[in-house]
């Protein structure tokens, strides 16, 4: 089975766990906007990427 997954690339992102879970059990493939560095640190969202 495949699955298309489309959504922003933030780490916090229910999507992130969800491609994670899913790559164990069947092919995944991404779509969308990915989220500048910058952006992560004007969120103050890098210490939630280091961890996902």
């Amino acid at each position: 089975m495949n699955i298309l997954l489309s959504y922003a690339s933030i780490p916090v992102t229910t999507a992130v766990y969800l491609e994670k879970a899913m790559r164990r059990s069947c092919g995944v493939i991404t779509h969308g906007p990915t989220i500048s560095r910058e952006i992560l640190e004007q969120w103050d969202l890098l210490a939630v990427e280091k961890k996902s």
